[in-house]
This record gives C-alpha cells, structure tokens and sequence, in this order.
C-alpha cells in the first residue's frame, strides 16, 4: 500500500499544480500546438453535432472499442498525436465497421490514448490486419514510435449522478478525464471480481463526489486488463478525489489500488475523428 500511496500522493500534487496554474501541460507549453477538429462527416449512429466544430461521442455498450494507450519519447510526442490523427482521417474513417476515434493527451505525462469505436472485432481485426500489410503508412509509422499496447474492450458498467445520461467524448467540453489501466493478473483477483469490486467503490466513494460527471468500466476481451474512464469537471475536483483516496477517506478504491497497482492519468481530449460508414 505505501507504493500506491506514493503514487497518489504524486498525482495529487500535480493536479494541484495544473488546477492552480502553477504547472503548463503540454498543451499550453506552446511545443504542441491545439489540434483543428477533423473535417470528417458525423454519420455514425447516435454522434450527436451543437454544431460544426463540436462533435459529441456517447459511450454506448454497442460494438467494440480498442482502447490504446502508447507512451512515446517527449520529443515524438506531438508528432505521434499528428500521425494517428492524419491516420484515421486518410484510412480508418473509410473503413468498414469504424464508428469514432477519441485522441486523449495526458495532462501528467508522456501518454497518449487512442478510443476508437468499431462495429465489430472482425472490423478491428481487419484494420489491424491493413496496418500490418502496409496498407495504412501513417497508423504504422505512428505505432513505430510508441509500441501500441491496444486489446478490444466492452463496456461492463455506467455510473453518473444523473443516471439516464449517456456519458460522452466532447472537444473542447472542458473535462478532464481520468483514464485508469488495472491488471487483474497482479493480483489475486479475477477480472469479474476486479469489475465487482470498482463497480461497488464507484457507486458508494465517488458517485456523490464533486465534480464527477461519469465513469465506464471496461472489461478487455482476453480477460486480461479493465480500464476505468472517469470524467471530472476540473482537475480540481479530479485532486481532491486522489487525496480523498490517499487520506483513507475511499477504503473500497484504496482496497483495490492495493491489491493491484493503478496505472492513472489525467488526459484532455485532443481530437476526435469520425467514421464516414
């Protein structure tokens, strides 16, 4: 438990940093300048658009999405966002089967996540079979500069204070997003009791917490990870929360980051690309 509490205690401050102003993301550092929003069409089924420079991706059970999350070299960083995004704009928007990509950007490190939506795994399978071929450059030339590290996930459980809410991926929505990667296979755990066991320290430690807008439990195919991505309001909020688990105040998620070591960052949304099927 000390590791874990090291590492919270870790967090904590950097979100107090980013909250308070006293630390510049990458995104503010000026070396990563924003990205522009896909010129794509929003036709995949349930994309919500307020207007053309806003697109909203609900979180919905239907399909399959990849989750991938990579962690480049500093320096490749921005170039690594560019070349995923240049890539699912030219080639997987066509694809059959590809609903919606979501770049995520840390706020605390290197990491970058791509959470792409597929109709099927035999659609994800043959997109990562054009990859291989050749037949996608720049999605190859990006994974040569982050080995990506990518399973297809099913949603398992929602949780929001207000429960017929579907939780959405928005640009620009001012969000910051807590993406939590949780190995079952460091534990003594199985994967549906890891799902049990964040589904009931959600419900009862952060459901009513301020600042929390959603989380989506999901479960990997293979049984071997499941990934929590939690949307706070602010980093803020998001740091109070962490401190909150680290002063004892949150014995049910402390329970499980004890039992298996949290892998947790804060992202921002950098773009989202949407499919043309």
């Amino acid at each position: 438990m000390h590791q874990n509490q090291s590492f919270l205690t870790i967090l904590v401050s950097t979100l107090a940093a980013i909250a308070s102003g006293c630390a510049t993301t990458p995104a503010e550092s000026g070396n990563e300048p924003s990205i522009e929003s896909s010129d794509g069409s929003n036709d995949e089924p349930n994309a919500e658009s307020d207007s053309d420079h806003e697109i909203r991706v609900p979180l919905v059970a239907e399909g399959i999405t990849a989750i991938n999350i990579m962690e480049p070299a500093g320096e490749d960083r921005q170039r690594l966002v560019e070349l995923l995004s240049a890539g699912m704009t030219d080639t997987m928007r066509t694809r059959d089967g590809f609903g919606s990509g979501a770049l995520h950007r840390s706020m605390d490190s290197d990491h970058i996540v791509n959470v792409a939506r597929w109709r099927s795994t035999d659609d994800l399978a043959a997109a990562a079979e054009l990859v291989e071929s050749g037949g996608a450059p720049k999605m190859a030339e990006a994974f040569s500069l982050a080995t990506p590290s990518f399973h297809p996930y099913t949603i398992v459980g929602q949780f929001s204070p207000t429960p017929e809410a579907v939780p959405t991926i928005t640009e620009d929505g001012g969000l910051v997003t807590a993406i939590n990667l949780l190995d079952p296979s460091e534990s003594s755990m199985s994967q549906s009791e890891l799902v049990e066991a964040m589904s009931e320290a959600l419900e009862q430690e952060v459901l009513a917490q301020p600042g929390f807008v959603s989380a989506t439990l999901y479960r990997s195919e293979d049984s071997s990870h499941v990934i929590n991505y939690a949307q706070w309001d602010s980093a803020k909020s998001l740091g109070t929360m962490a401190e909150r688990i680290e002063s004892g105040g949150a014995p049910l998620l402390m329970g499980v980051f004890s039992t298996v070591a949290p892998d947790y960052h804060a992202y921002e949304v950098a773009e989202i690309v949407m499919g043309e099927q």
